[in-house]
């Protein structure tokens, strides 16, 4: 069982989680239901709030980034917790981690800034251990938005350089192709990240 809250207690200061961090954290430990002796690969794990998620809720976790500068963030936010966390330096479509071997994973609104992201499902399959749960966040297709938010959204997609938005059916179907089984789809919308986004662009 994790219990989740608002603010997490570190070494140099408090990690204090939005509201719809804390929710979409949830939903991934409900959905991939990780044991401690699991070990959970957080692909494109960016500043690391999940990572302090899995640390307090005793989760082996392994998070992947590009970004030297973002990985440096995410080891600052586990200082002084339990030390079953660990940092790769690797792009998401090169993943350097053997064939079979990952029970858990994470790709959390990743594929949508990748150029070739069938390339990221290919490394995803190509690591994922047999049985493995595999959470996987995209954008919604803009024809199942109500299109007076489309201007918004479209400002969104430039400023965090979104290259696509997903219908569930034709990721689904990549995902098959891939030897990937898909259990369930489920929509989520998060109104008081979306209104901060939208201040965010004044």
């Amino acid at each position: 069982m994790c219990v989740l809250t608002h603010n997490f207690s570190i070494s140099e200061k408090n990690f204090v989680l939005e509201n719809w961090q804390v929710s979409l954290c949830k939903l991934i430990i409900k959905e991939l239901k990780p044991m401690t002796h699991e070990i959970l690969l957080d692909v494109g794990c960016g500043n690391g709030w999940l990572v302090s998620i899995t640390q307090k809720a005793n989760i082996s976790y392994i998070g992947l980034d590009i970004s030297n500068a973002v990985v440096d963030k995410a080891w600052k936010k586990v200082m002084g917790m339990n030390n079953k966390a660990d940092f790769i330096i690797a792009s998401a479509t090169h993943i350097p981690i053997r064939n079979c071997s990952v029970p858990l994973i994470v790709c959390n609104h990743v594929l949508e800034h990748i150029l070739k992201d069938d390339l990221v499902i290919d490394e995803i399959s190509r690591i994922s251990k047999k049985g493995a749960r595999i959470f996987i966040g995209v954008p919604n297709s803009y024809s199942r938005m109500y299109p007076i938010i489309w201007p918004w959204y479209k400002l969104v997609d430039i400023k965090v350089r979104h290259l696509r938005h997903y219908k569930a059916e034709n990721l689904v179907a990549s995902l098959t192709q891939k030897s990937l089984k898909c259990r369930r789809v489920v929509y989520t919308a998060h109104i008081f990240k979306t209104l901060a986004q939208f201040l965010a662009l004044f």
